[in-house]
């Protein structure tokens, strides 16, 4: 908005120079209109010859064009530094056959721009991933559209489908924290509206550099990433935790609706989550956790039937829900999906799902977990002796068990 008033400004006083000068001779104001250097010629002819100084406007349009280009300049450099960070590697090499120098300069910003991101997380490093029970905060949320009713074992496509004609409203991931805010009546929304617009989108395949590994979107979702979603979240009233690599948002859901959804990706960077002997019965051990309280305390409870952890050991996928009631006593649920990776994990959260939109809450969460691609060495079965491993078992964790040790 200033870079705008300033241009205006410029604008102004120029206007004022080419009628100053058109007074004395219209061809040298035709002139200057095309080519301005020429009104050096009338500035120093006129200096202080009262009408005809053009001074002020022009020293006045000087200044003015000055700082707009120099914000300008400042806007534009933040805003390709930031966008440097998604830019990648493919994208890169293609720039690189017509621009090298620009290519690199690139690459230079998004190594920097990474580098900063990941010193200004404190829990970066040796971390203990939150309990499952943290991930599964249960807030008061609603349902603004119909459908989703019913089990069906659909296609990928098909769940991307139904997931986009889904409308959940979303909470943030606080774990032991006071029911998340919701979008207030004195919520700036413009300002909101506003902050969306502004919001940096990947489409495609996305690169989680922290997770080394790539997440292949489906067709008409997109990934908003943490840097670019900081603002939003807070008017929103949602806290961004440290292990969030951002959001995933159908294009046709605004976050600044408060009926808007998304899901929640976080990297948990726990070391490898050892799944427990014997190994094929991990499928059996994880659906006899189905309907038990967890195991801190909260009074809330594993999901059943389809919603019971269920294992998929290629890709090595966990899914599950926990349910508990808010304070007016209406069921809600958490729906997530693990996928287990040789440093730690990629979660998948949807939040605040009401009956209705469990099944949709599954699907979505179960299809993105789906469509993570690691980079080779790096998954869950390249463990290795000297690995860090998690201080707890997978099931522990989803149980909600406390750290053998910790207070």
């Amino acid at each position: 908005m200033l870079i705008m008033l300033l241009w205006l400004v410029s604008l102004v006083f120029w206007i004022m120079v080419l009628v100053r000068i058109g007074r004395e001779s219209v061809l040298m104001a035709i002139l200057t209109f095309f080519l301005w250097p020429i009104a050096l010629v009338p500035l120093i002819r006129n200096w202080g010859q009262g009408e005809s100084d053009i001074r002020m406007p022009f020293f006045g349009a000087l200044i003015a064009s000055v700082l707009a280009y120099s914000m300008l300049a400042s806007t534009v450099s933040d805003l390709v530094s930031e966008q440097a960070m998604y830019i990648s590697d493919e994208e890169l090499q293609l720039i690189a056959e017509d621009d090298p120098e620009y290519a690199e300069e690139l690459r230079r910003l998004r190594d920097e721009a990474i580098a900063e991101d990941r010193a200004a997380q404190p829990t970066e490093g040796r971390v203990d991933p939150p309990s499952a029970a943290a991930s599964s905060d249960v807030a008061v949320e609603r349902s603004v559209q119909n459908g989703g009713s019913g089990y069906s074992a659909p296609t990928l496509s098909e769940q991307a489908e139904i997931v986009a004609n889904a409308g959940l409203r979303p909470t943030s991931h606080r774990p032991a924290a006071p029911l998340p805010q919701l979008i207030s009546a004195d919520t700036d929304l413009e300002r909101l509206e506003a902050e969306v617009r502004q919001l940096s989108y990947r489409l495609g395949k996305v690169k989680l550099e922290r997770a080394q590994a790539e997440l292949a979107l489906p067709s008409g979702f997109r990934f908003v990433p943490r840097v670019s979603l900081t603002r939003v979240a807070r008017l929103r009233g949602t806290e961004v935790e440290p292990h969030v690599l951002g959001w995933v948002v159908h294009q046709q859901v605004s976050v600044a609706d408060p009926d808007g959804w998304y899901i929640e990706v976080l990297y948990l960077e726990s070391g490898n989550f050892a799944l427990g002997q014997p190994l094929d019965t991990v499928d059996e051990r994880a659906a006899a956790l189905a309907g038990q309280l967890l195991a801190d305390g909260s009074q809330r409870s594993l999901g059943s039937g389809r919603h019971a952890p269920t294992w998929y050991p290629l890709p090595g996928v966990l899914t599950w829900a926990v349910f508990g009631t808010t304070s007016d006593m209406q069921s809600q649920a958490e729906v997530l999906a693990v996928r287990l990776l040789r440093q730690g994990a990629l979660l998948f959260v949807m939040h605040g799902v009401e009956a209705e939109r469990e099944e949709l809450a599954l699907r979505a969460t179960r299809l993105l977990a789906n469509r993570v691609e690691v980079t080779r060495g790096q998954d869950y079965t390249d463990f290795r002796r000297g690995d860090r491993e998690a201080p707890q078992t997978l099931l522990a964790w989803v149980a909600g068990e406390p750290v053998a040790g910790a207070d």
